[in-house]
Parts: C-alpha cells; sequence; structure tokens
C-alpha cells in the first residue's frame, strides 16, 4: 500500500516549490526519465567524439582525479566504464602532501614516463589549469578536463566539460564530480547504461555537499535504493557489512561511508581508497578497508586535537567586528576542512582553517554559510593569493605568510561592507510544529520518503512544545549524553547535553528544536526525538517570583584572581549603555527570570533584537542570559565584550573578570534590601529550617531546593535561605552534594565557629 504524506509535510514541501501534484510526484519518486540531456553540457560533443575514437583504436587512456571522495567515485565511474569496453586504462590520484592539489608539473611528467597515454580525462579537478593543460599537449596528450568547480576567466586550452560555465543550455550546474563523469558515460553510452553506476556516484553526491535536487536527487535516491538492494560494487557491499548497514539511509551515507571514503586521502594517499573500490577479492578487501579504517582513526585523533586548538583560539576572536573567521596553526591538512566546518557551524560565521606547508606557504579550507558565497569572496581578494579554487559553500586557498593578515583585514572588510550584521544572528528555526503524539514510527517512516537529505533538502526540523521531562544520563557515556522521556513516555535523545538538563527538568514552558528518526535495537524499532537545541517559551519558577536570585553565580564566580571594574548605573542609565554598544554581538544581559527579559524587551527598544536564551551563545550574538537555569562560569563568557547585571550583589561580591570586560552592575540599594538583611537571628532561623527539610528535600540545584523549602515554611525570602546555606557551607556546618541530585547535609558534631567568621556572611553585612 502507498504511504500517505502527513499534510504538514505536504505544506512543509510545498514552500520549497514543490507546491503541485505533478512536482510532488517527481520529486517522491524520481526517474532517470527526467535526467536532463548530456549533451546539452557545452563541450560533450567533442568529448564524446575524442573518447570514441580512443576506444575504437584501443589508445591509451589515463583518468586524473581529486583525492576525495567525489574525485575517487568520479575516477570509478571512468574506470568501471573503459574497463568494459575493455580500454587499457591508468588512473592517478595526486597525494595531497606531496603533490598538492589538482594537476602539478610533477605529476604530469609522471605520467608521461610511466603510462604514455594518447589521452587524459582530469575529473573533479583541471578547470583553472591553465598552465598545467598546455604542457600536457606539448608532450603530445590530448586532455579532457571534467569539472564542477568554479571556472576562472580564462579556461584550460582543451575540451572542458563544467556544468558552471557561463553560457551554455544545461539547466542545471549543481552536479558533482562523480556526477559530471556520469554524464560523459550517459553521452556515450546511453541513459539505459548509466544505472549501475548510482551506487558510487549516489555517495559521491551526498558526499560532496551538492544540492540534492533535479539531477542529484534522481542520482542520491536511486542510487541508496540499489545500496539497499546490495545491488553494488564488491566493495561497497563489503563496506555496508562492516558497518552494520542492513538499510542505508542518506545520513548513514554523509555520516558514516563518506568520511572513510575520505579519510586515507585526508591523511595519507587517496589511491588506497580508488584500490579498495575497484577491488573484487574479498581478502584483498579485508586489507585494503583495515588501511582505510588506520587512516579513519588517525582523521578522528586530528580532528579532536584541532578542535581543542581551535576553541583556545576562539577565546581570542572579536565576533562584534568578525564576520569571517580566519585563524591559523599547526594542523593536520588532512582536517583543514573539517576544522572549517566545525567552527562554520558553531559560530555562524564563514570560516578558513590555515596550517604552515613544508614550502613556507599557508595552506587553508573554508566553508561558508549558504547566504554568502566564499569562492566569489576570494576572488575578489585574490591578488593577495597563490592560489585558490572552489566554490560557493567551500574553498580552498593559499598563501604566502606574510600576506595572512592583509588578506583577513581585505575579506573582514568586504564582508562587513557587504553582508548586515543580522546575517550572522541564530533564530529559532524549525519547518514544522509537532505534539508528543507524534513521535511516533508512522509518522517517522513517512519522512523517508523525502530521503536522501542533504544540501537544499534538509532534514525537516520541529518544534516540540514541553513542560518539565524527566532526564536521565546515559550509561557508559563519556560525553554526557542524556535521554529525557516526556508526560507520554515519549523519547528525546539529548547528546551532549549537559548544558540543558536544568532547563529540561524545570517546569518550564519550552520549544524543544528537534529532529525525529526510528532506532532500532536488537530487532526493535523505536521512535525518538533528537535534540537540537531549546528555546525558552514562558519562564515558570514557583513561589516567591519577586525574589528570584541568581544564586547560581555566587558560586561560580568566586576567585582569588584580579577583580575587574564594576561599573555602576542607574535603570534610567541602562538603554544607554545598550546603545553605546554599537553592534549586535558581543553583549550580554544577565537577568534572573523570563519576566524580567520580558521587561527589559518591553520598555527599552534596543533590547527588542537581543536574544534570550539560559546559556551564553558560541556565536555572541547579544543575549539576554537567564541564568538560574545553567550555572554560568565565567569561561562562557568568553568572546563577550559587556557583561550587564540587573542584581548587583552578584557582580559586587563574586564576579572575578578579567579586564577585557565591561561589567555592569545596578547602583546598590535599588531592589536588595531585602536580600541583604542578614545576622544572627535570620542564620538561626535558617538553620533551623534547613535541619528540618535537609534529609527529606532534593532538588536539581540550589535554587530550586531553596525554593521548595520556602513553599512550606515561608518567613524568609528566598535569597535569605541562599545566603545562609551558603556561610553554613563555609563555616563546616553543612555540606552540599550533587549526585545524584541535590541535596544538603548536615555536618555531626560541625566546629564551634560564630558567624562573624564567615567571609561571605561580612561582605553581604558591609554593603548594607
Amino acid at each position: 500500500m502507498k504511504q500517505k504524506l502527513d499534510q504538514r509535510i505536504i505544506d512543509f514541501l510545498a514552500k520549497k516549490g514543490i507546491d503541485t501534484p505533478e512536482k510532488l510526484e517527481e520529486f517522491l519518486n524520481p526517474t532517470t526519465e527526467k535526467m536532463l540531456n548530456p549533451f546539452d553540457l557545452d563541450g560533450m560533443e567533442a568529448a564524446v567524439s575524442r573518447i570514441k575514437k580512443a576506444i575504437a583504436l584501443k589508445e591509451k587512456i589515463v583518468i586524473y582525479g581529486d583525492y576525495d571522495c567525489d574525485g575517487i567515485s568520479a575516477c570509478i565511474v571512468l574506470y568501471r566504464f573503459f574497463k568494459k569496453k575493455g580500454i587499457n586504462v591508468d588512473v592517478y590520484i595526486p597525494n595531497r602532501f606531496d603533490d598538492g592539489y589538482g594537476l602539478s608539473f610533477d605529476m604530469i611528467d609522471t605520467i608521461k614516463k610511466e603510462s604514455n597515454p594518447d589521452l587524459m580525462i582530469t575529473v573533479d579537478l583541471g578547470v583553472t589549469a591553465v598552465s598545467e593543460v598546455e604542457k600536457i599537449k606539448e608532450l603530445d596528450i590530448d586532455v579532457i578536463v571534467t569539472d564542477h568547480h568554479e571556472p576562472a576567466e580564462k579556461l584550460p586550452d582543451c575540451v572542458v566539460i563544467d556544468p558552471k560555465k557561463p553560457g551554455q543550455k544545461y539547466e542545471f550546474n549543481g552536479l558533482c564530480g562523480a556526477g559530471v563523469a556520469l554524464k560523459v558515460v550517459e553521452a556515450i553510452d546511453g541513459r539505459e547504461n548509466i544505472l549501475e553506476y548510482f551506487d558510487i556516484v549516489s555517495i559521491a553526491t551526498i558526499g560532496d555537499i551538492v544540492p540534492l535536487v533535479s539531477e542529484n536527487r534522481i542520482i542520491a535516491k536511486l542510487g541508496i535504493e540499489m545500496l539497499n538492494k546490495k545491488q553494488c560494487m564488491k566493495s561497497i557491499e563489503f563496506m555496508l557489512k562492516n558497518l552494520n548497514l542492513d538499510e542505508v539511509s542518506g545520513t548513514d551515507v554523509a555520516f558514516k561511508i563518506v568520511p572513510r571514503l575520505n579519510a586515507s586521502g585526508r591523511m595519507s594517499q587517496g589511491k588506497k581508497v580508488f584500490d579498495f573500490l575497484a577491488e573484487e577479492d574479498e581478502t584483498k578487501l579485508a586489507s585494503l578497508y583495515s588501511e582505510i579504517l588506520k587512516d579513519n582513526e588517525e582523521r578522528l585523533n586530528s580532528i579532536f586535537e584541532g578542535v581543542s586548538a581551535l576553541e583556545k583560539e576562539m577565546d581570542k576572536i572579536d565576533l562584534t567586528k568578525e564576520n569571517i573567521i580566519l585563524l591559523k596553526g599547526n594542523f593536520h591538512q588532512g582536517v583543514l576542512g573539517i576544522l572549517a566546518s566545525r567552527i562554520c557551524h558553531d559560530y555562524n560565521r564563514p570560516a578558513i582553517i590555515f596550517t604552515e606547508t613544508e614550502e613556507g606557504t599557508l595552506k587553508g579550507s573554508g566553508r561558508s554559510l549558504d547566504t554568502i558565497d566564499l569562492h566569489e569572496l576570494l576572488t575578489k581578494a585574490s591578488d593577495k593569493l597563490i592560489r585558490f579554487g572552489g566554490h560557493k559553500m567551500a574553498v580552498g586557498v593559499e598563501l604566502e605568510k606574510d600576506k595572512f593578515d592583509d588578506f583577513k583585514k581585505e575579506l573582514t572588510s568586504l564582508l562587513n561592507k557587504n553582508v548586515p550584521q543580522k546575517a550572522f544572528i541564530l533564530d529559532e528555526q524549525y519547518d514544522i510544529e509537532i505534539q508528543e503524539k507524534d513521535i511516533n514510527k508512522d509518522f517517522i517512516s513517512s519522512l523517508k520518503m523525502l530521503e536522501p537529505f542533504g544540501c537544499q533538502n534538509e532534514k525537516p526540523v520541529f518544534m516540540l512544545p514541553c513542560n518539565a521531562l524527566v532526564v536521565s544520563q546515559m550509561k557508559d557515556s563519556a560525553y554526557k549524553h542524556y535521554r529525557a522521556s516526556t508526560k507520554f513516555g515519549k523519547t528525546i535523545m539529548c547528546f551532549n547535553g549537559a548544558k540543558h538538563v536544568s532547563l529540561l527538568k524545570s517546569q518550564t514552558k519550552k520549544h524543544l528544536i528537534v529532529e525525529l528518526e526510528n532506532n532500532t535495537f536488537k530487532t526493535k524499532t523505536y521512535a525518538q526525538a533528537i535534540l537540537k537545541d531549546v528555546y525558552i517559551k514562558e519562564l515558570k519558577i514557583g513561589v516567591d517570583k519577586e525574589k528570584e536570585t541568581i544564586v547560581s553565580l555566587v558560586n561560580k564566580f568566586i576567585s582569588d584572581k584580579k577583580q575587574g571594574k564594576v561599573h555602576y548605573y542607574q535603570m534610567h542609565e541602562l538603554e544607554n549603555i545598550i546603545g553605546s554598544q554599537n553592534s549586535l554581538f558581543g553583549t550580554i544581559v544577565v537577568v534572573d527570570s523570563k519576566k524580567v527579559a520580558d521587561r527589559l524587551s518591553k520598555f527599552y527598544p534596543k533590547f527588542k533584537n537581543f536574544t534570550i536564551s539560559h546559556v551564553p551563545l558560541k556565536n555572541k550574538q547579544n543575549t539576554i542570559l537567564i541564568s538560574h537555569e545553567y550555572p554560568v562560569s565565567v569561561s562562557d563568557f568568553s568572546g563577550y565584550k559587556t557583561i550587564i547585571f540587573t542584581r548587583s550583589i552578584f557582580a559586587n561580591e563574586k564576579v572575578a573578570f578579567c579586564e577585557k570586560y565591561n561589567v555592569y552592575a545596578p547602583s546598590f540599594r535599588q531592589n536588595l534590601e531585602e536580600e541583604l538583611r542578614t545576622g544572627r537571628d535570620i542564620s538561626i532561623m535558617a538553620y533551623n529550617i534547613f535541619k528540618k527539610h535537609a534529609k527529606t528535600v532534593k532538588a536539581n540545584n540550589i535554587f530550586e531546593w531553596v525554593q521548595k523549602i520556602n513553599a512550606v515554611e515561608g518567613g524568609l525570602s528566598v535569597s535569605q535561605l541562599c545566603f545562609s546555606l551558603l556561610a553554613f557551607v563555609e563555616l563546616g556546618f553543612m555540606k552540599i552534594e550533587f549526585e545524584p541530585e541535590f541535596s544538603v547535609v548536615l555536618i555531626d558534631n560541625p566546629p564551634k565557629r560564630e558567624l562573624s567568621s564567615s567571609s561571605f556572611m561580612n561582605k553581604i553585612a558591609s554593603r548594607r
């Protein structure tokens, strides 16, 4: 029975232009009949004529491809095709470290000496290799360039097939390198004979992050169907088996298959991946695959080291001024693109990451947002570069070390002039609102009709409104992964979700931004959501709302280091302070309730552009931080320039900031008289209250703990209870435990100490 799409999914597709029954049918059930005429590609007729001549005369052919998954896959397509035709063909894939990217004069000499071909066909590279092609021709070798990267103003003097060449009839310019190779085969051998190549071309198409629309969707969807039917090369079948992939999705291709096929090209020699893919012997496949896995392990280690180093470098970046991130360091060349992608994603900025070569130059790899054409940006600054290439979203670049600062300055200037700051603001973004009942196998299964997901066919993102969740840490998790359950037992996976735990547990009304998937474990399939982000909808604290406090900051900001200067303000001065920042980035306002955050946004126009959050944001956009939901440390503020507190005592007493921060706090005696009322009588009352309830009251944090007690006892404010508790802990009368829940333990036979010996209480009293 044909599965029916939920109306919300239909509406979602309609917003993407798939808005008629005909378009919907074509999207859901693509066929090769809708593929474009390969001869509309400029240069195809000449290429086909020359290749047919080579086949007829049994000429020696060399295929020369890039060392990434796309380039190697393109090599495989043409290699398989020529082998079917009985042609003597050699394949050359450059070594990233010895040969560099693209065609090189040394490699051309090697190819001439070793293979002496009549015809060389490049795949996934060559469109900018003007002088290199000239040398090949001087060696009496014919050349056909097939590529998909942005061409320069001058093309190589040979047959060039590239869907991005301007002025051609071909209606789609989004093919990857393997896709272009497939069109060459189609032009020679007919459309009816190309389906057998879809297995590897679908992997390349998804892996190269090209738009999964038009022909690319046809290739990717039909190719994955072949993988699931095991109608694929022996090598791919071997890989699927070793990855335990009985059913393959686009996500599996992107995150499990492609990284392994890319690993050797990144870390050692891409040719071993080609050898693996071309192999059919089971024993040899096992040996070659083990080498790929070793390279993949090295890749993962290099990424981990690189990310750690970059996080330290990002602390030095002023995101109020820099809308593009350029960093250099001692990184492995093979993972520069991955590191750039990570920075681009985390900080919502284009990023180029550089490392120094043995020749003393800087090589970099860049990734961009879909709204910013990074290749075009590099074109405008090309006078400072040795070479560059790529496309809108991904580039490679090389420059002299002494040009780095000038290059960075020019790119920053170009972006600042042409791209508004609001382009880098993160908003609450989702495609479809769902309810708990929608987290079910049938609804999620219907989403599979939209696969494969990728560029321009992103996986739908859902918004799930909810209140309190039951949260538990997953066993054997070194990365603090958590599992949350809704009221009706629906599962939400929270990978690296420690920062969200407190908010997830609270009664606060919130929007969970999630993806949906069916997870199969031990033959049983479960529906689950994957948490991407959390947005506060309506904060519900409980009792004593008027005396909410940022108590968690009291402990977090204790430091013996030099204390930065605190600037005190009157409330009527607050908007002027905000207005003086002149940036959508770099300012964080710390409040203790959603109520206060809403007031700021209502009464002060400048705050309307601030994002309300329970955690500091990595991209450092202006934020109103509701801090009691998440214990904030000084390091969390790294990258912000201005920190504004709306309660003075926490800035006064416990905030130890570096000089690079501008710290503001309201002038004393505005709203804290009650909170500062301390003394022996209050301390005795607090101690007796704690003694009465310590064994029975459990909570998620100190704030929630004293609230629970306050709700029962009254008499003392939440703040007074908090201050007293912290003083008792300092004096050794009590201790705080955090596992398995927050609790307070009274010390048997505590030391005899006067309240006046508490430095914390003395500081509070001195401020009265």
